[in-house]
């Protein structure tokens, strides 16, 4: 529910183009930013983490994956499994940082809005709004 909440806020603050914009200066600062930050702010600060379009279909390709495996569950019915359904994505998606972006992932700075950012970017990946070619 916390989740899809804050995706509705989201849809709700892009349409009305509420962004002010935020600095990152140095690293304390940015780690303070980014737990006060509200989730289109995070948003804009995550995509900027995600430059490299072949790190972008990392985190597609896991995503995809994330998919495929809550496919999984539900047929066979292995209600366990859902306790690592969200770290689905992590082998995917850390590689794309370590080879391509040589960067530090998201979800080691804010772990809730980096999940909600991701899904956030497959949304726009699917519509064509970023590419990942």
């Amino acid at each position: 529910f916390f989740v899809f909440r804050m995706m509705v806020k989201f849809v709700c603050e892009e349409w009305s183009n509420k962004r002010p914009p935020v600095s990152f200066n140095n690293s304390t600062e940015t780690t303070l930013l980014l737990f006060q930050m509200n989730l289109n702010q995070y948003y804009e600060h995550y995509v900027s983490l995600h430059q490299n379009p072949k790190c972008r279909l990392l985190h597609f390709l896991g995503q995809i994956a994330t998919i495929l495996f809550l496919i999984f569950i539900i047929y066979k019915k292995i209600w366990l499994m859902f306790l690592i359904l969200p770290f689905i994505v992590y082998p995917f998606a850390w590689s794309g940082h370590y080879f391509f972006e040589k960067n530090k992932p998201a979800a080691f700075s804010n772990p809730i809005y980096a999940k909600i950012s991701d899904w956030i970017m497959f949304k726009e990946i699917l519509l064509g709004r970023l590419s990942i070619w």
